[in-house]
């Protein structure tokens, strides 16, 4: 990869991304802040912020029109 390309790697969890992250094995990471809030004060520390999205749910719930309400 050029040095002006950017590319994408999914980790899996959170634990695997910290590892990464701190590794110096990618330059950047995403996570949630309840995975932040997690890591030990020695960790927040060592990681600097440079964005930060607005909150949205973690989980969504979608159903069909029409579906018995009981269900």
């Amino acid at each position: 990869m050029d040095r002006d390309e950017i590319g994408y790697y999914f980790s899996q969890d959170e634990e695997n991304t910290v590892v990464l992250l701190m590794g110096g094995l990618v330059a950047g990471a995403g996570f949630s802040n309840l995975d932040y809030k997690d890591l030990s004060d020695e960790l927040q520390k060592d990681i600097a912020f440079f964005r930060k999205t607005i909150s949205v749910p973690g989980q969504l719930v979608s159903i069909r029109p029409g579906l018995d309400p009981l269900l």
